[in-house]
């Protein structure tokens, strides 16, 4: 991602620091208030907020708002969303601030069990 966004609760923040390390992303991790507890409309709000030059946006929430947040944004599917699981969402807009429910297009849902499948079968 080009930016991410966390909710500034403590796992939240421990998940973005994490994700951050791991990826080796390095980047600077903002902690937005609005996103602690948030409903999935307030968290297609803080998408909307983002900035042109961040193309690709990692939002670390929680339980329900993040499936509420994907069912929202990609025509109501019902989404299984557990603890570290992380999820691409595409949309075909010029600006964050055109993101609308029902326009983007889910690319791909990985949770962290298949993550440890995967380690496993490579051996890791």
């Amino acid at each position: 991602p080009d930016r991410i966004v966390s909710s500034p609760a403590t796992r939240a923040r421990t998940t973005a620091s994490l994700a951050n390390e791991s990826g080796a992303w390095k980047r600077t991790i903002a902690h937005e208030a609005s996103l602690y507890l948030a409903s999935g409309p307030t968290m297609v709000e803080v998408l909307r907020q983002q900035p042109a030059d961040a193309t690709r946006t990692l939002i670390v929430g929680h339980e329900p708002g993040c499936s509420a947040l994907i069912a929202g944004l990609v025509g109501g599917a019902r989404v299984r969303f557990p603890t570290a699981a992380l999820a691409r969402i595409d949309f075909e807009v010029d600006a964050w601030s055109s993101v609308q429910p029902d326009a983007g297009a889910l690319q791909w849902l990985v949770v962290p069990r298949l993550l440890a499948a995967y380690a496993a079968a490579l051996g890791g």
